[in-house]
């Protein structure tokens, strides 16, 4: 067998390497880490760096999912970056906008809560973007990079076990509701949490109640989304 580069040697280290077959390994892994090096050579930065872009499937393997939340393409400022979808490190100030219309949906009135979003993370609620790196001050600069084949083939291994939710927040989002199973992932719809739609579907949409409705009749019960505000739980 050929020798694999750093990026495709990291994925099959995370229990999602069973989606990692020889075509998605030659024909997108292989060519997305010839790609990052190629920017990094340039001179370009690219967020997150090398040991966070796969942050989300390694924290949470496919059998412990009991939500996925899924977003576009990491942040593009410096210091945002940290490889979960929304989430921004703690020390960041202000936070992004789409993460505080979140927390606002689940307490308007909230003003200190858990940036990395750990409380939700620790009980199976996979943060994961579509896209995975980013050139810094260029959002959505990776989206044709092949990062969307690999995410696919992931959300295909959620298709089994217990039943979960997916949170899809936008049209980007639902679009890859086509590879995931309704009887085991149920779609949960809503506006994006941007400033620019937030007002038009997503504020008042209820995504974690109606997640909850569909969890409560699983064998682990609702999640506790709460768990974030006021949390100053380390990693």
């Amino acid at each position: 067998m050929e020798p694999m580069g750093w990026l495709t040697e990291d994925f099959l280290s995370t229990a999602w390497s069973e989606a990692c077959t020889r075509k998605v390994w030659e024909d997108w892994l292989d060519p997305i880490e010839r790609r990052l090096e190629s920017e990094e050579s340039q001179g370009f930065e690219v967020f997150p760096n090398r040991s966070q872009i796969l942050r989300a499937l390694r924290e949470t393997e496919p059998d412990d999912v009991r939500a996925l939340i899924l977003g576009q393409d990491p942040y593009h400022t410096p210091g945002y970056a940290m490889g979960l979808a929304f989430a921004v490190p703690r020390d960041v100030t202000p936070k992004a906008p789409s993460l505080k219309n979140m927390i606002r949906e689940l307490n308007p009135q909230a003003t200190d809560f858990d940036s990395e979003l750990t409380a939700w993370r620790t009980q199976g609620v996979l943060l994961l973007n579509t896209t995975l790196t980013v050139r810094c001050g260029e959002a959505a600069s990776h989206s044709s990079l092949g990062w969307e084949p690999v995410i696919q083939a992931c959300l295909k291994l959620l298709n089994r076990g217990d039943r979960k939710v997916a949170l899809l927040w936008g049209r980007h989002a639902q679009r890859f509701e086509a590879f995931l199973d309704p009887k085991v992932v149920v779609p949960v719809h809503s506006a994006h949490p941007s400033p620019l739609s937030a007002h038009r579907g997503f504020l008042g949409s209820d995504p974690y109640g109606r997640a909850n409705a569909v969890l409560g009749t699983t064998r682990q019960g609702p999640l506790n989304w709460t768990a974030v505000l006021n949390s100053t739980v380390s990693r």
